[in-house]
């Protein structure tokens, strides 16, 4: 289920909304039918809603980031085959799709925009890139090479983290600050967000719709959408 896109995406998207208000709809019906008193069936459905929506908005920006970042190491490689061996010019146009691709890796999930290792690291890249010629060689040439190594190493290592739960992230971040994540390992965080959910919203909500019999298309819509 993705809520954004262009083109003959679009109405795809609205039709997949409609689906999803439609779902929502019944699954109300289904909680009251049940017993559960209208207000909190309709508490439940507004969150469940809007964490779904929530969660299509971050993995969107999550895959776009990793999709960068997969560019980003591919470049790299490519250029340390090249350099000082191809002409200059193409050593630098290379080196600006780089920083290009470089720009686009920040993610909460993957290389925090507050990482100023990293954003050191590609701001030194993109002052030597804008500098780039015939004549870049010696030692100029030696710091350049040493700064793609490094930002290829964070890239390397980031690479290998697995990806979050995008509806209890969605859900977290509908209820706190973002901040709060920012000094938490890829693994912990994840759990993190994913305990919080359960203990907030996923837990009791699963509960009332087992008794409706409509547990397993609530996993539906978290695990794959509508």
């Amino acid at each position: 289920m993705i809520f954004s896109g262009n083109g003959s995406d679009r109405k795809r998207s609205k039709e997949q909304k409609k689906e999803l208000k439609a779902g929502l709809k019944e699954l109300r019906r289904q909680l009251t039918a049940a017993g559960v008193e209208k207000g909190a069936a309709a508490e439940y459905i507004k969150e469940l809603q809007e964490t779904l929506e929530r969660r299509e908005s971050l993995r969107s920006g999550y895959e776009e980031a990793r999709g960068h970042l997969k560019r980003a190491r591919e470049s790299i490689a490519r250029l340390s085959d090249c350099m000082g061996e191809s002409p200059a010019n193409e050593v630098a146009a290379s080196l600006q799709e780089l920083v290009a691709e470089l720009k686009g890796v920040y993610h909460d999930c993957l290389i925090r925009e507050d990482d100023t290792d990293f954003g050191a690291t590609a701001a030194g890249i993109a002052q030597m890139a804008a500098q780039y010629g015939a004549d870049s060689s010696g030692m100029q040439a030696i710091m350049l090479r040493s700064e793609l190594e490094n930002a290829k190493a964070v890239m390397d290592d980031v690479a290998g983290f697995a990806a979050p739960d995008f509806f209890a992230l969605a859900y977290y971040l509908g209820h706190e600050e973002r901040g709060t994540l920012s000094e938490m390992e890829n693994g912990q965080r994840n759990q993190f967000v994913s305990d919080y959910t359960k203990e907030h919203f996923l837990n009791a909500f699963l509960r009332e719709c087992r008794k409706a019999g409509a547990e397993p298309r609530v996993w539906e819509m978290i695990h794959h959408g509508m």
